[in-house]
């Protein structure tokens, strides 16, 4: 018989806490300002507030809070039913309240709540990193909804890729 390290270790994904998610993020929507504008402007837009690698809380959920004009923002997407969007901070955000890494909200999030929270956390990390072009190094600018960095002095795009940060 195989050690028990070395035998094949077979894993659910709904078992990984943070590889859940029931968020449209809606693609086609990222190059559609006027759209991207309605639905920020909507009742039901949500921010997602991210400050380094941590997101506000409260009771272990995610602190959904209406939009800030004042704040450069990502579109994440949009709820299953298409009824509330979703929005990431990509400036900096100063506010007052709980704070909290996904390793420890990961188990007590909805499936909704770990896509938004994976997905703000993997796109504002790499806004702040990613600032200037791997070329010929210069600023980059924001497009895309947040998921694209365009390089002006040489024309070149870079696109976000999914990456875990657990």
């Amino acid at each position: 018989a195989l050690p028990i390290y070395s035998r094949p270790v077979t894993i659910r994904l709904q078992q990984l806490a943070l590889a859940r998610s029931s968020v449209d993020r809606r693609a086609e929507l990222r190059n559609d300002e006027r759209s991207l504008r309605d639905l920020a402007a909507s009742a039901e837009a949500r921010l997602v507030a991210v400050r380094g690698t941590d997101l506000l809380t409260a009771d272990d959920q995610l602190q959904l809070l209406p939009l800030s004009a004042d704040l450069e923002l990502a579109f994440l997407g949009q709820s299953a039913d298409q009824s509330r969007s979703y929005f990431c901070n990509l400036s900096p955000i100063d506010l007052e309240g709980d704070w909290r890494g996904l390793r420890q909200i990961a188990t007590t999030l909805d499936d909704e709540q770990a896509g938004l929270a994976v997905n703000a956390v993997a796109l504002a990390q790499w806004h702040q990193t990613h600032n200037h072009c791997p070329r010929c190094g210069s600023p980059t600018r924001v497009v895309q909804a947040g998921w694209v960095r365009r390089c002006d002095a040489d024309g070149s795009d870079h696109f976000q890729i999914g990456r875990a940060h657990v």
